[in-house]
């Protein structure tokens, strides 16, 4: 099944479409991801805004009637905040090369600071850092 990445769409799975998050993971450096096929990044995509949308975020949605994913906010203007999609691929990625059935993989430096992510909040370090600043309540996630 397509992924679909549908801004404020009601189906909508992930932040970034494939070619978006392969664009994105280039300019930022993501070597590893490169050597994922479609449906691992698919996966991962997937996974990793499912992730994300576990935190809870400041303001309320743009669309809140028919809007699946987290974002965009009313502050947005419509759109995915760039800080958004950095910590979707940096998850993804994080995801795609590591994987999260071994929760040990996600202490020690790749683990998301204690203090600011909260207890159990399953975003890598480097995803967290990005998405740090839309997150209310720093401490908790869910809902």
């Amino acid at each position: 099944m397509a992924l679909d990445s549908t801004v404020a769409g009601a189906n909508a799975e992930s932040y970034l479409s494939v070619a978006d998050a392969d664009s994105l993971a280039a300019a930022l450096g993501l070597n590893a991801w490169t050597g994922k096929t479609t449906q691992q990044k698919e996966t991962a995509l997937r996974r990793a805004t499912a992730q994300i949308d576990a935190h809870r975020f400041h303001h309320p949605k743009t669309y809140s009637v028919t809007q699946r994913l987290a974002f965009p906010r009313e502050r947005d203007g419509g759109t995915i905040p760039e800080a958004v999609k950095r910590a979707t691929i940096s998850q993804a990625e994080f995801l795609a090369v590591v994987g999260d059935g071994d929760r040990g993989k996600w202490e020690g430096p790749n683990a998301a600071p204690v203090k600011d992510a909260g207890n159990g909040s399953p975003l890598c370090r480097e995803a967290f850092h990005h998405l740090a600043r839309y997150v209310s309540r720093a401490g908790t996630y869910g809902e």
